[in-house]
């Protein structure tokens, strides 16, 4: 079969890269290939099947696939559009991972600036047996949130935390950029195979909350209301920052992990 155009997935520039480089693409030593058909399925790899770690490609521009970016160093994040309080950052074996440099009951956070005006819809993905890999052999927990913001103003977010792939989960809504911490809180414990917080905005009202699958292959706006466990508020702001943060309240432990495997955006 040929392969041409808009056959392969955008994201994979090299096609099939076996433990190579190609010219100018990072290595993607230890990476599975794939190639994928017109409709987005993989033809080579995983088979069809498509897999939570595959690249979306209902994903539109915001979106980080850190699978297809090679490894990167913080400063390299930080050329672009990454900036970083109280972590150390780099992407390693396909995940964004975080480490606290701070005490207990200090923020740690990243931030990149957005425009976020009208609906939204942002999903992360997690990956609790890779992040206990990287922690230390001191058994450090690992911590994964998304918040968006109103640097002037309110924030919404929901924040995840565990070890060994049981987590706990905690939303926060109508907080404030100031304190991430100072809104409504819910949460719920002992979650099984969680693999995706979202944070998402329609018709004027934030949706925060956690998630074990996908209901469709394009979340936006409309997955199933088994699959998800959501709090929302009323909010019309233009959004002007993007967050990722192991704990509102600054409350994890310094050498934590944060680690994201994705950032998609869907609206």
């Amino acid at each position: 079969m040929a392969l041409t155009g808009n056959t392969v997935q955008s994201t994979y520039l090299d096609l099939v890269q076996l433990e190579k480089s190609g010219a100018g693409l990072p290595s993607h030593a230890g990476k599975e290939a794939a190639v994928y058909d017109g409709s987005g399925a993989q033809i080579l790899g995983r088979t069809a099947v498509r897999h939570w770690l595959d690249p979306d490609p209902d994903a539109i521009s915001g979106s980080y696939e850190f699978s297809t970016m090679g490894d990167m160093t913080q400063g390299q994040l930080e050329t672009a559009g990454w900036t970083f309080s109280n972590y150390t950052a780099s992407v390693t074996g396909g995940m964004l991972a975080l480490y606290k440099t701070a005490a207990y009951d200090t923020l740690a956070k990243a931030e990149a600036t957005v425009s976020l005006s009208g609906d939204f819809d942002f999903v992360i993905g997690i990956s609790p047996t890779k992040m206990d890999s990287l922690c230390s052999a001191g058994g450090y927990s690992t911590f994964s949130g998304l918040y968006v913001a109103d640097s002037s103003g309110s924030a919404h977010g929901v924040c995840a935390g565990g070890h060994t792939g049981t987590f706990g989960y905690q939303s926060s809504v109508g907080s404030t950029y100031a304190n991430l911490a100072s809104g409504t809180l819910s949460s719920v414990t002992n979650i099984n195979n969680l693999r995706y917080l979202r944070v998402y905005r329609n018709d004027g009202t934030v949706y925060v909350g956690f998630g074990t699958k996908f209901s469709s292959r394009n979340w936006s706006i409309a997955a199933a209301a088994n699959t998800w466990s959501k709090t929302s508020a009323v909010d019309s702001s233009t959004f002007d920052k993007l967050i990722l943060v192991g704990a509102p309240n600054g409350k994890t432990s310094q050498n934590s992990l944060s680690g994201y495997n994705f950032i998609r955006r869907y609206l």
